[in-house]
């Protein structure tokens, strides 16, 4: 519903008129949904044909992080956290929560907005909110007083928001990692991809950053794959660093063996 809408995702939520598009007049609606359910179709036919040679599956709603998996019980994890890099999933898939019936109101994201992993930037960015390292790590450290000491009288859109919003990011990943030490197997593996951000001039290797937490909590491998050496991220929100020769994006798989 989304290509033939008169919103727009950059910026999110807006309109396509503020973004610089000519509105939509006229959309053949019929012929969009048509194509969605026949795509749809194709990938349960699919599935279908996958033979799982006796497996069962089950589905849990609900965050990893308070999820009740046994302990030692994951022989194999792939995914992909939120990235650092201020993308407010709740905004710009709102019309999508709003259109398919997951909410009626704002108070009804509130509860992930708070609960999303890392936090928005926008809860976090004023620099009253008070937070720090739940854990010791003098790199990481350097990291976030270097983000605090960038243009420091900008007020929210200061370097302290931002050192906000990154220590609130790597605790949450430690808590990941915790999370996930426990679930898998001894010898199991975690996939996880991830991308770097550049943030206010300051590149943060979060794929270095989830090896450096794994070998502080203790697994017995890490290793990391680089799969795309660059990608799209020009919506990076005040790094100002859009123009060639001043940091690239990337995209890598951390290995982490338990």
């Amino acid at each position: 519903m989304v290509s033939y809408s008169n919103y727009s995702y950059e910026p999110s939520l807006g309109s396509r008129a503020a973004a610089g598009k000519p509105d939509i007049e006229d959309a053949d609606v019929a012929q969009v949904m048509r194509d969605k359910l026949l795509e749809m179709h194709a990938d349960l036919l699919g599935v279908q044909g996958i033979k799982l040679g006796g497996q069962t599956a089950q589905v849990y709603q609900g965050s990893f992080m308070r999820s009740e998996l046994p302990d030692s019980s994951v022989d194999l994890m792939v995914t992909s956290p939120p990235y650092l890099n201020n993308y407010h999933y709740l905004r710009n898939t709102r019309p999508h929560l709003y259109w398919l019936g997951y909410a009626t109101s704002p108070k009804d994201l509130r509860y992930l907005e708070l609960d999303n992993y890392g936090k928005y930037w926008q809860t976090v960015r004023d620099a009253k909110y008070q937070t720090s390292l739940i854990f010791d790590s003098p790199w990481l450290q350097d990291l976030v007083n270097q983000l605090a000491g960038v243009q420091s009288d900008r007020g929210v859109y200061g370097g302290q928001g931002w050192a906000n919003y990154a220590t609130e990011y790597f605790n949450d990943t430690y808590r990941f990692l915790q999370k996930t030490q426990a679930v898998l197997r001894p010898g199991a593996k975690a996939l996880i991809v991830v991308g770097n951000s550049i943030v206010k001039g300051t590149n943060l290797p979060i794929d270095e950053v989830f090896t450096h937490i794994a070998q502080h909590l203790g697994f017995s491998g890490h290793d990391i794959h680089m799969v795309r050496d660059s990608r799209i991220g020009s919506s990076i929100v005040g790094t100002g660093l859009r123009s060639e020769g001043k940091g690239r994006l990337y995209e890598a798989v951390v290995e982490l063996t338990r």
